[in-house]
């Protein structure tokens, strides 16, 4: 393993920890995706702080409110890293209720969703990303009206915010789930859309990143290691762009899921194999994106778009929706 992906995990762990002991009854799944949040710009949390956003988010909103919901781990943790956590929620509320404006449900997803545009500095564009963003989601319902739910809306507003037309976003990804399907590629359809949604916000041909992605999905397999099917898969898009070895890549990502099964709160008892593997390949792509060991095509997003001091990278932004959605998906099926 890597020293930057050792220090990396080193630091998520500790991130974790500190995490645990200031948020009682919380998964620990969401508690994980906090620490890679902190850890993702390079912070060993404050636990002052960290207490300090959640009286400010206890005190702003109600506790019916979704944003108080499963990611709320998620917001004070993006409030924590903020320079302005009073500001932050509200900017994430102003946000929300535009985007959420004639749906009543699945909210949950809609603060991810919110979260996005704050993160990324486009506050000020709620109005026009929030059309755009209806307008994926009402083209990608009329391409997959069973497949399509609440649970795309978090990547359709990251496709919203990129420079690609909807025209180009659906093609692309219609091209990709179709390539995939024929290349008879091990995934759940939902978990292909996931997939595909990733990809349609890497550069590149979408057919070269579809080889690269079952190139590595074999490679897994001929180590023994079985990739999960579901959402689990679209964090393979993550990898297309990362210019390493794919042999190396792999081992490195192994490598870092057995680390992180050594470390308390990421063991058996905590997370899953699949999961956990899930985990080490966004922690991986994250710290390459981090150490500039990428190709010179980056995720399309418009110029700009990434200006506040508090935004997380965009792989830390599908890091969140992906394990949101393998969480939700999970206590569904109980």
């Amino acid at each position: 393993m890597k020293e930057f992906i050792k220090e990396r995990c080193d630091l998520m762990i500790r991130d974790k920890q500190i995490i645990n002991k200031n948020f009682l009854c919380e998964f620990d799944i969401m508690e994980i995706v906090g620490s890679l949040i902190l850890s993702g710009e390079g912070m060993e949390v404050d636990k002052e702080k960290l207490k300090e956003c959640k009286k400010i988010l206890s005190k702003n909103v109600s506790c019916f409110s979704c944003i108080r919901g499963i990611g709320r781990t998620l917001t004070i943790c993006k409030m924590a890293i903020s320079d302005d956590p009073q500001k932050y929620i509200d900017d994430l509320e102003m946000v929300y209720k535009k985007i959420m404006k004639g749906r009543f449900f699945n909210g949950e997803y809609m603060v991810l969703a919110a979260s996005n545009v704050c993160d990324n500095g486009k506050v000020s564009e709620a109005d026009r990303l929030t059309e755009k963003f209806n307008e994926i989601d009402d083209r990608m319902k009329k391409e997959h009206p069973i497949l399509t739910g609440a649970e795309d809306w978090s990547l359709a507003m990251l496709l919203a915010m990129s420079d690609k037309s909807v025209d180009s976003i659906i093609n692309e990804m219609e091209e990709g789930y179709r390539y995939m399907r024929d290349m008879k590629f091990r995934a759940t359809s939902n978990g292909l859309q996931a997939l595909t949604q990733v990809l349609s916000l890497m550069g590149g041909g979408m057919e070269s990143k579809c080889d690269k992605v079952i190139r590595l999905s074999d490679k897994f397999r001929e180590k023994g290691v079985r990739y999960g099917k579901e959402y689990e898969v679209a964090a393979l898009g993550t990898l297309t762009d990362i210019d390493a070895d794919e042999e190396t890549l792999v081992s490195e990502i192994i490598e870092t899921a057995e680390y992180l099964r050594k470390a308390k709160g990421f063991g058996v008892w905590h997370l899953d194999k699949k999961t956990r593997i899930m985990f080490a390949t966004l922690i991986v792509a994250e710290s390459y994106e981090k150490n500039h060991i990428t190709s010179s095509i980056r995720p399309q997003i418009e110029t700009g778009a990434i200006t506040s001091a508090a935004a997380v990278s965009v792989a830390a932004a599908i890091t969140m929706i992906l394990i949101v959605c393998v969480c939700c998906s999970s206590s569904s099926s109980h």
